[in-house]
C-alpha cells in the first residue's frame, strides 16, 4: 500500500498506538503554536543536554536505517524517526539505506517522498562526499541529500542484500564523522526521546578511557496488543488452543539461567570498534552473531531501559513462521561461519537445542509447567508447530546458505 494513497487518519493508525500515547505528550512543547520558534529550539536544546549531559554542538551521532521491502508501516516510521527529539544543531546524520528492493520501488519512494518534505533535496555523489570510505560495491554514486543546519538526511540505494551489508555501509560512514553510530529498524518506531536516551548510555559505557566491557547498546521493546490469531483449518476445532497468543502458539523460549540481549532493531555502537572487530557479521542475524562474537570477547550487550521503542511484530501466524523461519536460518548461518559458537548458542537459545527439531519436548514442557495458563493438551500442537518452522528454516539453509537478505 502507497502512502500516498492514505487519509491522515489511516497514515496515523499505522504507527503503534503505544508510541502514540506516550510519544506525542512528550513533543508537545515542539507543537505549540503560539510559542515562539526560538523559545522551541532553546527548549528543545536544554532537553538534549539534560538527558544526555552533552550540548548539542558537541554531539555527533548517525543514525543508519536499512530497508527492504519496508512495507505500508515504512513510510509512518521514517516520518515519526525524523520527528525524534533531537536538535537541528547537535551533528545528527540520518542514513536510510534501501538494500536490494524489490517491491516496484515503494520503499525508494517513501524515503524520497520524506526527504522532500523535510527541504531541498541535492543530488550529491559518493565519489565526492566519501572518498575511500565506502566498500559497498553495490551502492549507486549518485544518492540524495537534505541538510537542515547541522542535521544531515542522507539516501543510499544499493544492490548489495542483509542488514549487515548496510549496517557496516553507515557505519563506515559514522566512523569517518567521529560518530556514534545507531540502527532503527524500518518496522521500529522510536520513542522521540530515545535516541537522546540511548546516546547517553554509549556516552557512559562505550568509553574506551574508562575500560568498558560493553560493544553493543540495545534499546527497549515494547508492543501494542496482537489481533487474535486465526488457527489453521486442522487446528481450528482444538479448544485448547483457541485462546493462545501468536507469541504462545510459536513461542521463542528463554534460557532463564542465562538470559542475553539479542533484539537488534534499536541498537547503538562506537563504530572504530565495531570495524575493528570485523563489523557486523555477514548472517542473516547479524545482530545475535555480533552477540556472541562479543562474548568470545568477554565483551558484555547493555540495556538501555529509557530507550523505548514500539515494533510492528508479524500479524498473522504465517507472517510469524515466516519471520522465525528466516531467524533460524541465521542461526543455522551463524554457527556455520562461528562453529566455536555453535555449543554456546544451542544452550541459551532453546529452539535451537535440536538439530532436527529445534525445540526439544522437554523444554517445551517446562515452559508450560512455568506458564500454567497454556494447556498442557496444547503442547504436543504447539510442538509440531515449531517443529515444522525449524524444519522450513533449515530447508531454505540449505538451499541457499549464503541468502543473507531479512
Amino acid at each position: 500500500m502507497n502512502h500516498e494513497y492514505l487519509s491522515a487518519q489511516q497514515f496515523t493508525s499505522l504507527i503503534p498506538k503505544g508510541w502514540r500515547q506516550n510519544s506525542i505528550p512528550k513533543l508537545q512543547y515542539l507543537l505549540e503554536s503560539i510559542k515562539p520558534t526560538e523559545q522551541k529550539i532553546t527548549e528543545q536544546e536544554r532537553r538534549w543536554t539534560e538527558i544526555t549531559g552533552v550540548l548539542p554542538k558537541d554531539t555527533h551521532v548517525t543514525i543508519i536505517v536499512p530497508i527492504r521491502n519496508g512495507g505500508k508501516y515504512l513510510a509512518p516510521m521514517l516520518h515519526t524517526l525524523a520527528s525524534a527529539d533531537i536538535p537541528r544543531s547537535a551533528h545528527a546524520t540520518f542514513i536510510f539505506i534501501t538494500n536490494n528492493c524489490t517491491y516496484n520501488g515503494l520503499s525508494n519512494h517513501a524515503v524520497n517522498s520524506l526527504l522532500h518534505t523535510l527541504g531541498h533535496v541535492e543530488k550529491r555523489s559518493i565519489d565526492d562526499d566519501f572518498p575511500n570510505t565506502i566498500k559497498n560495491k553495490g551502492v549507486e554514486h549518485a544518492y540524495r541529500r537534505v541538510v537542515i543546519d547541522n542535521t544531515e538526511f542522507i539516501h543510499l540505494d544499493t544492490t548489495a542484500p542483509g542488514k549487515a551489508n548496510a549496517l557496516n555501509l553507515g557505519s563506515s560512514i559514522a566512523d569517518l564523522r567521529n560518530a556514534t553510530a545507531f540502527c532503527v529498524d524500518a518496522n521500529t518506531f522510536v520513542e522521540p526521546d530515545a535516541i537522546a536516551h540511548m546516546f547517553r548510555e554509549t556516552q557512559r559505557l562505550l568509553n574506551e578511557e574508562r575500560s568498558s566491557n560493553i560493544g553493543l547498546i540495545m534499546g527497549t521493546q515494547k508492543y501494542d496488543p496482537l489481533p487474535k490469531p486465526v488457527l489453521p483449518k486442522e487446528l481450528q476445532h482444538i479448544p485448547s488452543l483457541s485462546n493462545l497468543s501468536l507469541k504462545e502458539l510459536l513461542p521463542v523460549l528463554v534460557n532463564t539461567e542465562e538470559t542475553i540481549p539479542l533484539s537488534g532493531s534499536f541498537m547503538a555502537w562506537k563504530p572504530s570498534f565495531i570495524q575493528k572487530i570485523g563489523g557486523f557479521p555477514n548472517v542473516a542475524n547479524e545482530d545475535g552473531a555480533l552477540v556472541f562474537k562479543l562474548r568470545s570477547m568477554k565483551k558484555n550487550v547493555a540495556v538501555a531501559e529509557n530507550a523505548i521503542t514500539w515494533e510492528i511484530r508479524p500479524q498473522t501466524l504465517d507472517d510469524r513462521r515466516k519471520t522465525m523461519s528466516r531467524l533460524i536460518r541465521g542461526w543455522l548461518q551463524t554457527i556455520a561461519t562461528y562453529p566455536e559458537f555453535a555449543q554456546d548458542i544451542r544452550k541459551l537459545i532453546p529452539n535451537m537445542k535440536d538439530p532436527e527439531t529445534g525445540l526439544t519436548e522437554q523444554d517445551l514442557l517446562l515452559w508450560q509447567k512455568a506458564n500454567p495458563h497454556i494447556p498442557i493438551d496444547a503442547v504436543p500442537y504447539i510442538f509440531e508447530l515449531s517443529k515444522k518452522t525449524f524444519q522450513h528454516g533449515k530447508e531454505e539453509y540449505e538451499a541457499n546458505p549464503k541468502d543473507i537478505a531479512w
